[in-house]
């Protein structure tokens, strides 16, 4: 595979990985076109973060006792009746609330380990490429004709018998 052609069809890969990581969280698979968590906002045109309190397609779902807050990634540690889907437990005499984001990674850190596996992949076919490459030009460089000559001496019997009793 030549060098140029690697290039040419995985860099358009890589460059599209990064686009719609760090792009405005907008999917045309799912329905109107935002990500899920992201709600379309017809003032700006544009995908915008669901309201704390709420997730889903269209931020159509509020968080369930006793998640709240963005994405419904923290836990409340009060009853249900103290826990505010915005700002978790509103009576601060309850124990602090729990964050449970550490256990599950975002969207954004899945697609950014895929970009980053993609591009050690392609870094390792370039490298790869490169070695052929070099391998395939040592090889058809031109070598040197090397010509073998029979040099044939007549001797006669008299020096034959020289050399033989030496």
């Amino acid at each position: 595979m030549k060098c140029r052609s690697i290039v040419s069809t995985y860099v358009p890969i890589l460059v599209s990985c990064l686009y719609f990581t760090f792009s405005n969280e907008i999917c045309s698979r799912y329905e109107g076109g935002c990500c899920n968590g992201y709600g379309w906002n017809n003032d700006t045109g544009n995908c915008t973060k669901c309201n704390i309190g709420y997730l889903g397609l269209n931020c159509s779902r509020q968080c369930k006792y006793p998640s709240y807050g963005w994405k419904c990634k923290l836990a409340c540690n009060c009853s249900k009746e103290y826990c505010n889907l915005s700002t978790g437990c509103e009576n601060k005499t309850w124990e602090q609330d729990i964050d449970t984001s550490a256990g599950a990674p975002g969207p954004i850190f899945i697609v950014m380990i895929v970009c980053f596996s993609v591009s050690a992949i392609l870094l390792l076919l370039v490298f790869q490429s490169l070695k052929c490459w070099k391998h395939i030009k040592c090889r058809s460089t031109v070598k040197e004709d090397i010509t073998e000559e029979n040099h044939y001496q007549t001797i006669s019997d008299h020096d034959l018998f020289k050399k033989l009793s030496i």
